[in-house]
């Protein structure tokens, strides 16, 4: 205490210190015939590890000299060959982490976290068959490892093996419920297989498991509000949002918000979204439909040419305000305005919808006419049905006519529901 006082040295620079007066001790005993060399050697091997797990976190490069410096003193450490291979990782030197990974398993082939942490690089590396086997030597030791089984479903859900990876996932979880990352993927492979309902249990299992993880809440928020459970959706996007306000969280509880109803605080929301982002088209879009139930048309319309000044292309934005407009009798007076703004927008409008019909719908039809025509003998008719070849060719055109309609009513309804 008098030495870090008077010096002016910090608690790092004396541990530091005393490691170096260690070592020169050590170097000093093996010069005498009296002493042990090996009890001393294994106390300073045990600072040097001791000084390396405290600079692991804050200086990566410090802590590998400790690291390399026990293994100097004892080249046969397996934690020192261990931790300077998670070092190694950290730093990303791959190929050095796993040769320290070998050194490891070498000395001690029971050594779980090194046949974990070989698994990782293998999988860095798109070593894939050799990174489960590697989990899979430390599931051989210890049958209830969650890491291990966290990371080989990793690896199966990459090579798109969903089953395979969803059932290892389960054994994460059962094995360490606490294992967040682990309840995440299993989430996201249960949502994709469209098991939407269990996958929401495993959202909720991660908001337990990290509830002061503001994305944790935002995902079952995100899950709650496609099963169409807009309260619970809400509230859960309110507890992320108390822990980080975020723009897209602002807007997808404005969001759940308008389809409870609740149009004053769904507004209020997108307000707080687009101070943080005020060039976001889908939070303008978002805040002109509440507004639209609101029916405060006026506002609405201007939320969505203002959306659109922002994404010119956006047919959906598009649809939205033509539907408005249509809904307050304004469509026609819109398109035959002589206003050269509303001119200019209009012409954007049209614009939209047309490139729509081309890029979307019309191959759609298209594909839909080619089998309607072929069911119908197409081609296979000319030498001896002619009347069936344009029979065929008009049912085509009908039918395809038919679908585009079809659409776009659909279409209308959906922005009606909205």
């Amino acid at each position: 205490m008098v030495l870090r006082s008077e010096l002016g040295l910090s608690q790092p620079t004396i541990q530091n210190f005393s490691v170096s007066l260690l070592l020169c001790e050590v170097l000093a005993m093996h010069q005498d015939d009296d002493f042990l060399p090996k009890e001393s050697s294994a106390l300073a091997v045990s600072s040097l590890l001791q000084q390396g797990h405290q600079l692991a976190e804050t200086d990566a490069e410090a802590a590998l000299t400790h690291y390399e410096q026990a293994l100097d003193l004892q080249p046969d450490c397996e934690a020192a060959w261990y931790h300077r291979g998670v070092i190694l990782a950290k730093l990303d030197r791959s190929e050095s982490a796993l040769i320290s990974f070998n050194h490891t398993l070498d000395l001690n082939p029971g050594y779980i976290a090194a046949w974990v942490g070989r698994g990782k690089i293998q999988q860095q590396n798109a070593q894939f068959k050799a990174a489960i086997a590697s989990f899979d030597q430390a599931l051989a030791i210890d049958p209830e490892h969650a890491q291990a089984w966290w990371q080989k479903g990793k690896i199966l859900e990459r090579l798109n093996r969903y089953q395979e990876a969803l059932t290892t996932y389960n054994h994460a979880v059962k094995c360490d419920p606490k294992l967040a990352e682990a309840w995440h993927d299993r989430a996201e492979i249960l949502w994709s297989l469209n098991r939407k309902e269990e996958a929401l249990l495993s959202y909720e299992h991660l908001a337990d498991c990290q509830p002061d993880n503001p994305e944790a809440w935002t995902l079952r928020g995100n899950a709650l509000y496609w099963l169409k459970r807009y309260e619970e959706a809400a509230a859960s996007y309110a507890r992320s949002l108390s822990l980080k306000s975020d723009a897209k969280v602002w807007g997808s509880q404005g969001a759940a918000l308008c389809k409870e109803a609740r149009y004053e605080e769904a507004i209020a929301s997108y307000d707080r979204a687009l101070k943080l982002q005020p060039d976001d088209s889908e939070l303008w879009h978002g805040r002109g439909l509440t507004l639209r139930n609101m029916n405060r048309y006026e506002g609405a319309i201007a939320n969505f040419d203002h959306a659109l000044d922002l994404r010119p292309t956006a047919y959906a934005m598009t649809r939205s305000k033509l539907f408005t407009l249509a809904k307050t009798g304004q469509l026609r007076p819109y398109f035959f305005s002589k206003n050269p703004r509303d001119r200019e927008r209009a012409i954007r409008d049209l614009q939209n919808i047309s490139r729509a019909l081309i890029h979307v719908k019309l191959p759609s039809a298209i594909v839909i006419a080619l089998m309607t025509f072929f069911s119908l003998g197409g081609f296979y008719s000319l030498t001896s049905m002619m009347f069936f070849e344009v029979g065929a060719r008009l049912s085509a055109i009908g039918v395809a006519a038919l679908f585009l309609f079809i659409s776009f009513v659909s279409e209308w309804l959906d922005e009606a529901q909205r």
